[in-house]
């Protein structure tokens, strides 16, 4: 299991919306090919998903992108970076 490192040396505040540049420049770039396959979901299936649906897809993309880069992350960690890859959709959406 990898250890999650910061861009900064410190996570962000719990409050904080998670963002892919709160991580070190290898995991940020996970995060933007999860985020790659998140909206590949979006444009093919279909591009107002539920909040449940966008969960679900963000967490199946980030997934994805770990088996294929064969990396594994604590559950807590994954949890708020599957928030991470989900917030770019919201953000921009909502």
């Amino acid at each position: 299991m990898e250890a999650v490192r910061w861009a900064h040396g410190n996570p962000p505040s719990k409050k904080a919306r998670p963002q892919a540049s709160d991580y070190d420049q290898t995991i940020e770039t996970l995060i933007n090919l999860a985020v790659r396959r998140f909206f590949v979901k979006i444009y093919k299936i279909y591009g107002f998903p539920d909040t449940a649906t966008a969960t679900s897809w963000a967490q199946q993309a980030w997934t994805s992108t770990c088996k294929t880069a064969n990396k594994r992350f604590s559950e807590v960690d994954s949890e708020r970076i599957v928030r991470a890859v989900r917030g770019f959709f919201t953000c921009q959406y909502v």
